[in-house]
């Protein structure tokens, strides 16, 4: 049985919860939008206008001030519902009946701060991997932009700009594939925080060591994913895609989580490498 057709078989009986869990993290992230949208609108501030040095330089110092605000108010109220979230995909996986309360049970007091180091510190690594991954194609493009800005139309200055911005895509569209890949490393915190088994003092160090090996089949099966995930943008499909791929995902982590079969939890089939499927279409 594939991990998608097990992911499936759980969520029988569960999905009005499990879209209503989508719903409310939806909703969550809709409210902070709005209300960042309605203070840029109320300042009449334009982000065209403001996110160059030059305009923040000559008054447009607000709209990152208020940019900041929101993104601390984003950490600060959506972490604990994302953790929430994942904490009951989790228990759907081993096989449980949680209630939509899980959702909210990291507003808790002692929970709470467990949910904002998670958020925060997934949030800084996965900016650090972006930034190594993409400096290539930025240095490729600022050759090319110089070779534009030098003067002269002469062969030599078009060929350099020319390769310039070919080995900018080029290394664009690698730099994002290798970032697709690495940042696979940051898969397991969440889940060994929210397991109620003993969380290791530094999850995300157990976590970059568990998914040696496993990389590059986390990558194949979030790419086999891509076509339903890309369905999201019409909002619609989300409430039925996204209880799926976390609910199958869920279970990948569960089983690369455990060091050997008889650990594994028992309501579900054990997941390796050797059974992690791409989805049957």
């Amino acid at each position: 049985m594939g991990i998608t057709q097990q992911a499936k078989n759980l969520l029988k009986g569960q999905w009005i919860i499990a879209v209503s869990v989508e719903c409310i993290r939806f909703a969550a992230w809709l409210v902070i939008a709005f209300f960042y949208l309605s203070a840029l609108t109320a300042f009449s501030l334009n982000p065209d206008s403001v996110v160059h040095v030059s305009g923040i330089m000559n008054g447009g110092w607000l709209y990152p001030v208020i940019t900041v605000f929101f993104l601390i108010l984003d950490l600060l109220l959506v972490s604990p519902v994302l953790m929430g979230r994942m904490s009951f995909y989790y228990k759907i996986a081993t096989g449980e009946n949680p209630t939509l309360k899980e959702v909210f049970k990291y507003f808790g007091i002692g929970r709470y701060s467990k949910a904002l180091r998670w958020r925060f510190f997934t949030g800084i690594y996965k900016l650090f991997d972006l930034l190594v991954c993409l400096s290539p194609a930025a240095v490729a493009g600022g050759i090319a932009k110089s070779a534009r800005q030098g003067g002269g139309f002469t062969p030599q200055g078009d060929f350099l700009m020319l390769m310039g911005n070919v080995s900018c895509v080029f290394l664009l569209i690698m730099g994002l594939i290798v970032y697709a890949i690495i940042s696979q490393r940051r898969l397991l915190p969440v889940f060994l925080m929210v397991s109620e088994d003993e969380m290791p003092k530094k999850p995300f160090l157990s976590s970059s060591r568990k998914m040696r090996g496993n990389l590059t089949n986390m990558f194949i099966f979030n790419l086999s994913f891509s076509g339903r995930l890309l369905s999201c943008i019409l909002v619609i499909p989300m409430f039925y895609v996204m209880p799926l791929y976390m609910t199958s995902k869920t279970l990948a982590a569960i089983g690369i989580m455990s060091e050997n079969r008889e650990k594994q939890p028992s309501a579900i089939k054990p997941v390796s490498q050797d059974t992690l499927e791409i989805p049957n279409f």
